[in-house]
């Protein structure tokens, strides 16, 4: 972890709405922040929504300390190729504006359920192609990795400019914390215990975006 994002200064209005495919959004830029700033996508667990990422202030604390930060109602059973559209979605423009993304790869925060959309990538498409889109993956106690071989997942440890953050709470009881191992052991990804249980950002919420922040 190398400290270089903190959130130092103040971010603009979350703004909500929906992506010209009508997927609903929560979103928020802080143009005072350096271009080297992290530009992050927050997806959510099953039982959660978008507005999850309000709690505790998260969704500022995220803008704050990074270039621009959108949270998306993104369907937990879609795949890889679904998540190369949105994200190519999100950084087009619309109305004569830049929405949302530059086309830098982004950091990509998949709770749960949501990282399937990873996991699908690494089990049937083209990781060659995840560095693109994905510069830091963030995945959060990710069930869905035991679809993976050890073999489809070794080779993510090969990638250029690809990083992982698995992220566990140390009280999860559906095993986040196996994963997390897993993926440190087989990929070379870090590894972060946080006090909670299987939605540990909801009872670490300062430490889980702070810890992202400064990866």
């Amino acid at each position: 972890m190398d400290g270089s994002s903190s959130a130092t200064t103040r971010p603009s209005e979350i703004v909500e709405g929906a992506t010209s495919s009508d997927m609903a959004y929560l979103w928020c830029s802080n143009q005072n922040n350096n271009q080297d700033a992290k530009q992050i996508v927050l997806l959510h667990g099953s039982s959660f929504t978008k507005e999850t990422w309000q709690s505790d202030d998260m969704l500022l604390q995220f803008c704050a300390g990074s270039k621009s930060v959108i949270a998306l109602d993104f369907p937990v059973s879609t795949n890889y190729v679904g998540l190369m559209q949105v994200l190519d979605e999100v950084k087009t423009s619309s109305n004569d504006r830049q929405l949302f993304l530059s086309e830098e790869p982004v950091t990509l925060v998949t709770p749960s359920a949501s990282g399937y959309s990873v996991v699908s990538w690494i089990i049937n498409g083209d990781i060659t192609q995840l560095p693109d889109y994905i510069s830091e993956w963030v995945p959060v106690a990710t069930g869905c990795l035991v679809s993976a071989s050890d073999e489809q997942i070794a080779p993510l440890a090969t990638l250029s400019d690809f990083r992982i953050l698995a992220i566990n709470g140390n009280e999860d009881r559906a095993g986040g914390g196996k994963y997390s191992t897993r993926l440190s052991e087989l990929a070379g990804a870090t590894a972060v215990e946080l006090t909670g249980r299987h939605a540990v950002y909801l009872q670490s919420p300062d430490d889980f975006v702070s810890t992202i922040l400064n990866f």
